[in-house]
């Protein structure tokens, strides 16, 4: 149960920014793809990449 719990946060946070996203898009066509648009930069992929492992890292030692 420890480590779907650890998994879980950071896969909330994801879909939370995916549904903002979207609704965004509704009201402002065009607006995703600039929102979206740090998925090209290498430097801020791996920055998200470290920051979801630091997250589900101290998630699995909080739970034990």
């Amino acid at each position: 149960m420890a480590g779907e719990t650890s998994v879980l946060m950071p896969v909330i946070i994801v879909v939370a920014l995916v549904i903002r996203s979207a609704f965004t898009e509704i009201r402002h066509p065009g607006s995703a793809r600039r929102e979206w648009a740090f998925i090209t930069s290498r430097r801020a992929m791996a920055a998200a990449g470290v920051v979801a492992v630091t997250v589900t890292a101290i998630g699995w030692s909080q739970a034990g």
